[in-house]
């Protein structure tokens, strides 16, 4: 952890110099419970750094896309969907 907080500054300058993915597969799936106030534009404007993307968003806590079982499927969903468009060199599945 301490190295990580030392790399901070060259992480950061590294993720805003990122402009987008083209269309590779991306999903944002975004946990609204507890979260900061702005954090839901943010999460969305992740989500269009790919012309191929989807972002769910869940009324649950970021810790319960693993933890929790019914969020935890959204996740699981998500990782499926991007190995499945990957795989099959195909675009996303829209909802």
């Amino acid at each position: 952890m301490r190295d990580e907080f030392a790399d901070l500054r060259t992480s950061l300058a590294q993720a805003d110099s990122f402009q987008n993915l083209g269309d590779r597969p991306l999903v944002v799936v975004t946990a609204t419970q507890d979260a900061l106030a702005g954090w839901l534009p943010l999460q969305d404007r992740m989500a269009t750094l790919s012309t191929n993307s989807s972002h769910p968003v869940v009324p649950y806590a970021h810790d319960g896309l693993v933890t929790d079982q019914t969020a935890a499927q959204t996740s699981i969903g998500a990782i499926r969907d991007v190995l499945h468009a990957v795989r099959g060199n195909a675009p996303l599945e829209k909802p």
